[in-house]
């Protein structure tokens, strides 16, 4: 049974992060809850990608991790949050988490939750966090993982985040939200 529900919430997430909108993520998103996101970390404003915070083949003044949210109005039934990071400047990268995909189980109940920042560039992830897709993104000397960073090299690209509150018990998504990382 275990190993089933594994599975099956293996599956789901697959389904997820392969797309983007109310359709492609195979669930209808109409009907869910908006979540309300902000920033952790007064770094992140929403207008210009920190300097410290690019992938590291542009970085030279700091070792860059995800940005850490503050996700309110979570509906009461949620045990799974994923956390999806685009490129809204390439397709390719747009939607389905493009620049990475993690997931953390929460405490059904929990209506406001901090998402901690993660390490970028790695798939080595902190006790608690589970990679849910590896980033799109292929760049010379950077290494995919959950979170690829702002990599354009400062071409004006716009970087964007998803998170879904996820009820396991019925696979369906219960409340969405996006937040503008800015632009770089």
């Amino acid at each position: 049974m275990k190993r089933f529900l594994s599975l099956t919430i293996a599956l789901l997430l697959t389904m997820l992060l392969t797309a983007c909108g109310s359709t492609r993520f195979g669930y209808d998103t109409s009907d869910t809850a908006n979540l309300l996101i902000s920033f952790a970390d007064s770094r992140w404003t929403g207008k210009n990608i920190p300097l410290s915070q690019i992938c590291s083949k542009y970085n030279t003044i700091g070792t860059p991790t995800s940005p850490s949210f503050i996700v309110s109005h979570i509906p009461q039934n949620t045990d799974i949050l994923i956390i999806a990071f685009n490129n809204l400047s390439r397709s390719a990268l747009a939607s389905g988490g493009g620049h990475g995909a993690f997931r953390m189980d929460i405490p059904q109940g929990t209506t406001s939750y901090t998402v901690p920042s993660i390490p970028a560039e790695t798939t080595a992830l902190p006790k608690g966090i589970t990679l849910v897709t590896i980033s799109g993104g292929k760049i010379e000397g950077v290494e995919n993982g959950a979170y690829l960073p702002p990599c354009s090299g400062g071409t004006g690209n716009t970087y964007q985040t998803r998170i879904l509150a996820i009820n396991s018990g019925t696979h369906k998504v219960v409340g969405q939200g996006t937040i503008i990382l800015g632009t770089y």
